[in-house]
């Protein structure tokens, strides 16, 4: 009795001392990490990673110490081990994108806050982040805009992939003002299924617009055969494509697409488009379908039903879908998300315009500006985030498991002619009686 009984407390013991230390640590951490004691919680985590190599929330818990304390390399390398280890540790994701975009790699945090979005939807973080992606894609077609006009001596298309392809606003000149927002909403659409081939690389329509802005020219200007291959060396695209649309009697419209190449200057035509005003989604899917034939592009089946796909087959949704497109490029995000919103009711199966409604109200109001708060302010708003800090035990109900189902403890109030003393006692009970020897 005497040996059993000592080997239960030494039991005992060293589950009181693991799950102590275990708790003792993570209090030591959170206090250092709130007073931003950063090295100290470095400290005691990398210890903590040797004692427990596999414990994914260690390692999170220690790329956000080392993301805080500026050791952006550490960071990395602890936060993608923890995702090696657990890849459900989402706000790992997070602190990737932070890091990377204090490095100033937007495209990449962009991937990683997104990542982000798309695994934890409907929180409030996830809603704070998709306003910082919005905010970034701002900044990022502004700054890719700025860069290209400042290095365009140095550009040269001759370089360019022939799948790089930028698809500028139709010239509406020729359309009555109701109609000329249709060539921002065309042109965004074709953006979106030429994006379904593999094999092209399309230029977002975001930073077409800044580089138009910086150009200083109208959407009208934006396209034609002498600027178009300043347009496609700006843009990084070996093609441009553009064209004109115009209005016809009975309610009819005629596009003519025209593809030129940045590196030579060659103009080619697609073929133009006539149809009614009310059939302008067929127009554009029989474009797209001309434009991949003239490049010499093969589709396979799924991709060729993926083009083909109605965003909408509402005209009043897709005229205000484009209203929609044109506010949002004069930076006036309210009106903007009124207009998709109004194309998202008139269609609920208009996906694109239900999307487009909720980064403009991201961006409406305070937030429209290209620069979102400091990157310390957004990062600061992870405090609420716990998913991947290290769990602190629950040591009483862990260690009183551990008793009970070794046999020490019983709950008082046991009947004590009841069966096997080492049965767990029922649950909810607040004392128990000891059994055992310890005169010695």
């Amino acid at each position: 009795m005497r040996i059993q009984t000592r080997a239960r407390i030494g039991v005992v013991i060293a589950a009181m001392l693991v799950l102590g230390c275990a708790a003792s640590r993570e209090r030591v951490v959170g206090r250092a990490m709130q007073a931003g004691d950063y090295d100290r919680a470095i400290r005691v985590l990398t210890i903590a990673t040797t004692e427990r190599p596999q414990d994914a929330k260690i390692w999170a818990r220690l790329g956000e110490a080392h993301y805080y304390a500026g050791h952006d390399t550490d960071a990395v390398d602890a936060l993608n081990k923890a995702l090696v280890l657990d890849d459900k540790l989402y706000g790992s994701y997070l602190f990737l994108g932070f890091v990377a975009e204090k490095q100033g790699n937007l495209d990449r945090a962009l991937w990683y806050y997104q990542v982000y979005v798309d695994r934890k939807p409907n929180t409030a973080m996830a809603r704070d982040t998709q306003r910082r992606i919005a905010a970034l894609k701002l900044q990022r077609a502004e700054a890719f805009a700025q860069d290209a006009m400042t290095r365009e001596k140095e550009l040269s298309p001759a370089g360019y992939p022939d799948s790089t392809i930028g698809v500028v606003y139709f010239n509406a000149d020729r359309l009555p003002d109701s109609l000329r927002p249709l060539a921002k909403g065309l042109a965004e659409i074709m953006v979106t299924d030429l994006s379904k081939v593999p094999k092209l690389q399309v230029v977002e329509r975001l930073r077409i617009d800044r580089v138009i802005d910086e150009l200083k020219l109208s959407s009208s200007a934006a396209f034609d055969s002498t600027t178009a291959p300043r347009m496609g060396k700006l843009l990084g695209a070996a093609r441009v494509l553009g064209g004109d649309i115009s209005s016809l009697p009975q309610d009819r419209l005629r596009i003519d697409p025209q593809l030129v190449s940045a590196k030579t200057g060659e103009v080619s035509m697609p073929g133009e488009q006539v149809g009614a005003l009310a059939k302008v989604m067929g127009m554009e899917k029989d474009m797209v379908f001309a434009v991949l034939k003239k490049m010499n592009l093969k589709l396979t089946a799924e991709q060729r039903a993926a083009i083909a796909k109605m965003p909408t087959d509402s005209l009043a949704a897709f005229l205000a879908f484009s209203r929609g497109l044109d506010y949002q490029d004069r930076g006036e995000f309210d009106k903007a998300q009124r207009e998709f919103n109004r194309a998202h009711t008139i269609d609920p199966a208009f996906t694109a315009a239900g999307q487009h409604a909720t980064e403009s109200g991201y961006l409406s109001g305070s937030s429209a500006s290209a620069t979102p708060q400091s990157l310390d302010q957004f990062s600061a708003t992870t405090s609420d985030e716990t998913e991947w800090q290290m769990e602190t035990p629950n040591t009483d109900s862990r260690l009183n498991t551990l008793l009970e189902n070794g046999g020490l403890i019983r709950g008082a109030g046991s009947p004590a002619s009841s069966d096997n003393p080492y049965t767990p006692p029922v649950s909810g009970q607040s004392s128990v009686i000891i059994d055992g020897r310890f005169d010695e």
